[in-house]
């Protein structure tokens, strides 16, 4: 039986420290590059975090992909992979 995901959460997770863009380029391939959680701008295609960019810890591991932005509140919804 596969683990159930918690409910996406607005909490920002103390082992969550990146987060990877996977916005489309203009060639239609993905940026891919790591960003600081504390940035919400991509350092190289200049995106804003948006819907579909992954959320990883300090080793690049996938543990949460950003599911929701409220652009009016700032507020993004994060599913994390497991329970905290």
């Amino acid at each position: 039986m596969a683990e159930k995901k918690p409910a996406p959460t607005i909490k920002v997770r103390d082992n969550l420290l990146y987060w990877k863009c996977n916005q489309t380029l203009q060639d239609n391939s993905t940026c891919g590059s790591f960003n600081e959680i504390k940035f919400n701008q991509c350092k190289d295609c200049k995106s804003r975090r948006g819907v579909g960019d992954d959320g990883t810890d300090a080793y690049g591991t996938k543990i949460a992909k950003l599911v929701s932005v409220n652009n009016t509140k700032g507020e993004e919804l994060w599913q994390y992979n497991t329970e905290e």
